[in-house]
């Protein structure tokens, strides 16, 4: 029978939880005379406002060159180096049930509570699987190093881990490897090839809907950013991201003075002040995960309308508030990727790892998906309230697309 254990410690309390076409002007589409929204997106040219920047993938070995169009699309914009896996040839030197040790940051946010229970309510029901305990770092650091630290003296199969920092984690990776113990990430990335790290392309998170938003703008304008936690390598990556994209557009200034700490009430609050001492025009506004409806909250008790916004890691009340408004003409876009459907894929792949499958590279990273006004309808979910901050997931079966992870394994 599964068992799990629960241990916390106290810590720091920080969260950790992302479209005018006519003639090119500046790089990027123009507004129509009248201000209002254009018709239709069209794709921007490279290196034009509303494209998002390439750069060479640090693929020295071509690992990722010879997988599909889609895991290529999934890397655009990691700087990450890629490297073959230390555990690509490792089976785990006893028969099941194996025992998995699962070191989080915190079950506070929404979200991060159903990506755990996601994961462990898989984990568990597997044959494979004998004991799952859980440890919770509550987002301090020197306690989650501690806590990975017991891990490892007591000898799981496997572990599974937040990591708050990811250049921390690279000599205990080196620990846990030299035990002939397997870590795996959960959306972060720890540079080394010790570690098996899985997570969305948090730099495509904010990136993507950030380059619909700005071509909304018609190129120019304010945008407002809003932060999520501001150190967290995810949030790093993902403002990044949306920094890349407004660089192409010279007639766009970001402002992402504002910090909401993937908290909607949080981002409520401090988006209230920043409007309250703002009183020029918004012309699109990203934020860096999970904050949108509170956001949203924001403009509508400012009494200002709400402009298009790039929705990183969307909730359901967001995608809610567009699709109630999109007949009088509001417009946005948005990435997602759920906690339901993110879990899923972490469990899968610790499942295959203990199978002995033998996984190829060092990195899985998934793409997170576009929103746009063509599929709203299969994102938004029917009688969801505005207010809602349960995240978004995606269409059944489409994240990540079939065969994907098939392709980092060599059976």
């Amino acid at each position: 029978m599964n068992t799990t254990i629960m241990t916390r410690r106290a810590g720091t309390p920080a969260l950790v939880g992302i479209l005018a076409l006519g003639a090119i002007l500046s790089g990027c589409a123009a507004a129509d005379p009248a201000g209002q929204a254009p018709s239709a997106i069209e794709t921007a040219a490279d290196g034009q406002c509303g494209s998002i920047p390439t750069t060479p993938l640090n693929d020295p070995e071509g690992l990722i060159s010879r997988m599909d169009a889609a895991a290529k699309a999934a890397y655009t914009g990691f700087s990450g180096a890629l490297k073959p896996s230390f555990w690509s040839n490792w089976k785990p030197a006893t028969p099941p049930p194996y025992d998995v040790a699962i070191v989080y940051s915190t079950e506070a946010v929404p979200y991060q509570a159903t990506l755990l229970k996601t994961v462990k309510e898989a984990l568990e029901k597997d044959p494979l699987i004998g004991e799952v305990t859980v440890s919770f770092a509550e987002n301090n650091l020197p306690t989650q190093l501690q806590q990975f630290q017991a891990a490892i003296q007591a000898a799981p199969d496997l572990i599974l881990y937040q990591p708050l920092a990811p250049d921390p984690f690279v000599p205990l990776s080196e620990q846990a490897a030299a035990a002939g113990i397997p870590s795996l990430t959960m959306q972060s990335v720890v540079p080394s090839d010790k570690v098996i790290n899985i997570s969305p392309n948090s730099f495509l998170l904010g990136a993507r809907p950030a380059a619909e938003v700005a071509k909304l703008m018609g190129g120019k304008g304010t945008m407002l950013g809003v932060r999520g936690v501001k150190g967290v390598s995810i949030e790093t990556e993902t403002f990044e991201g949306i920094k890349q994209v407004i660089g192409l557009c010279p007639e766009i200034t970001l402002d992402d003075s504002v910090v909401g700490a993937y908290n909607p009430t949080t981002a409520k609050t401090e988006v209230l002040k920043w409007l309250s001492t703002h009183q020029t025009d918004v012309g699109g506004v990203v934020h860096a995960a999970i904050m949108g409806n509170g956001v949203i909250s924001a403009f509508e008790q400012a009494g200002r309308q709400m402009p298009p916004m790039a929705d990183a890691a969307a909730s359901e009340g967001s995608l809610a508030y567009w699709q109630k408004n999109a007949p009088e003409g509001y417009r946005g876009a948005a990435t997602g990727q759920g906690p339901q459907a993110m879990g899923s894929v972490i469990a899968d792949i610790a499942l295959r790892v203990l199978n002995g499958d033998g996984v190829k590279v060092n990195t899985v990273l998934l793409e997170p998906a576009l929103v746009t006004d063509e599929n709203l309808d299969d994102w938004a979910v029917s009688g969801a309230e505005v207010s809602s901050g349960k995240s978004a997931e995606p269409p059944a079966g489409t994240f990540p697309p079939a065969g994907y992870i098939d392709q980092f394994f060599a059976k």
